[in-house]
């Protein structure tokens, strides 16, 4: 975007003596000013549907303000502040249908995966997951262990990070890569929806991922998926 800048001075031409060669007033003087006068406007921001680049500013609006005003960065970042504590910040949600098989008695990485950043590390994120689970004949019916890991991996490969599910007493005890938030477990080939929802205080404004894992419990296989049935996961952040 430029600015249009005269190049001639046409008014001191009014007083220049009658036949000094300076006085005239040439074409190509003209052109110029009106090639200028074009250039600028070409590049300057239409009024209507105006695609902007660089970083534009704006004033910021007073707090409180409610119109059709363009809000700033530094306007939403006020607005936020004065939100009380357990504000919705954000909401994603995260889709997954595919299969999944492990003949591991530790936690392994499934394929439902999402990420959120928060935009304060006092910010808590409530992950809430849906998944689809199978107990199937061929499998010895295995019993599903399901959980969810602050983490990423490939699906099958041994889940890192933090498992999300609290240590307790028992056999199991404080074994993160054993500890599991629901099972599932029936005598015949049958499938279910199993539900997690955890608080969790990442600490973090950068990028945070959350990842379903899960684990054979009994009998030959575990399986996530399957019977076209998906699994879910939301990622709400909410103002600490």
């Amino acid at each position: 975007m430029s600015n249009y800048t005269k190049s001639t001075n046409f008014a001191v031409k009014d007083g220049l003596s009658a036949g000094t060669a300076a006085k005239r007033v040439r074409g190509t003087e003209i052109d110029d000013e009106y090639n200028a006068i074009a250039v600028a406007v070409a590049t300057k921001a239409n009024i209507n549907n105006t695609a902007l680049t660089g970083v534009p500013t704006a004033p910021t609006a007073s707090s409180g303000t409610n119109s059709t005003q363009l809000a700033t960065t530094a306007f939403a970042t006020a607005a936020a502040a004065v939100m009380p504590a357990g504000s919705v910040l954000q909401v994603l949600n995260f889709t997954e249908n595919a299969l999944h098989d492990t003949t591991s008695a530790a936690n392994v990485f499934g394929g439902l995966t999402g990420a959120i950043t928060p935009s304060a590390t006092s910010s808590k994120i409530l992950v809430t997951m849906n998944v689809n689970v199978q107990c199937v004949q061929a499998f010895q019916n295995a019993m599903v262990g399901v959980t969810v890991y602050r983490g990423s991996g490939s699906s099958g490969a041994t889940a890192t990070g933090t498992n999300l599910a609290p240590a307790f007493s028992g056999s199991i005890g404080s074994n993160a890569t054993l500890r599991n938030f629901a099972t599932y477990e029936v005598d015949t080939s049958s499938d279910a929806q199993v539900s997690i929802q955890y608080l969790d205080s990442p600490s973090s404004t950068s990028s945070v991922n959350y990842q379903v894992a899960f684990r054979k419990m009994t009998g030959a296989k575990a399986r996530l998926g399957g019977r076209e049935a998906w699994s879910t996961m939301t990622l709400m952040e909410i103002k600490g």
